[in-house]
Formats: C-alpha cells, sequence, structure tokens
C-alpha cells in the first residue's frame, strides 16, 4: 500500500462467509498512479473450528493431568506465605517490645 495523505487512500474490503463456512476475503487498492493491487484469501472456518476445538480439549487433558501437582504447588506457596506473615509479625512484635523497653526509666 502507498503512502498518502490522511483520507486519501481508499481500500476496498469485501467479506463473504459461504454456506460451508469458509470466509473468503477480497481487498483491492487503488495506487496514486492509477493501477489497483487486488488481494484474496481463503480461511476455511470448519477446518479453523476442528483445530480449535482440539487445541482446547488438550489443553483440558493436560489441565487434569497436572491438577494434583498444580494443587500441590499452590498450597506450598500458600504456606510459604503463611510462614513469611508470621515471621515479620514476631519481627515486629520483637522491635516494639525492644523499643518499650528502651524508653523506660529505671
Amino acid at each position: 500500500m502507498s503512502k498518502g495523505v490522511a483520507g486519501g487512500v481508499k481500500i476496498k474490503l469485501v467479506f463473504e462467509l459461504d454456506k460451508n463456512g469458509i470466509l473468503h476475503a477480497h481487498a483491492s487498492h487503488q495506487k496514486t498512479d492509477g493501477t489497483s493491487v487486488y488481494s484474496s484469501f481463503d480461511l476455511n472456518y470448519n477446518e479453523k473450528r476442528t483445530a480449535d476445538m482440539q487445541s482446547i480439549e488438550e489443553m483440558l487433558r493436560e489441565a487434569k493431568i497436572f491438577e494434583t501437582e498444580d494443587q500441590a504447588e499452590y498450597d506450598r506457596k500458600d504456606a510459604l506465605t503463611e510462614l513469611e506473615v508470621a515471621i515479620r509479625k514476631e519481627r515486629t512484635a520483637d522491635m516494639l517490645f525492644e523499643h518499650a523497653n528502651s524508653n523506660r526509666l529505671y
């Protein structure tokens, strides 16, 4: 596609979906020298849909296979987070206790 002033370049797009689920796309563009460029492609939606469904089914199978491992990893990270929070609370309590005792007058 050639460069042009905004609004000066015209492109015509046509999309057709036939009864067999095939998408036909056509594009034409008129160049500044007056010649036209034409391009088209077909996309078989039924083939794509079958491939997509197979991919989804494969992902679901893999999710089922790794479900136990995923849960174990989640539990491990959750326990680690709880431990870190408990340590932080203990350190904060120790610092407050030390600070309170250092300000006492005897």
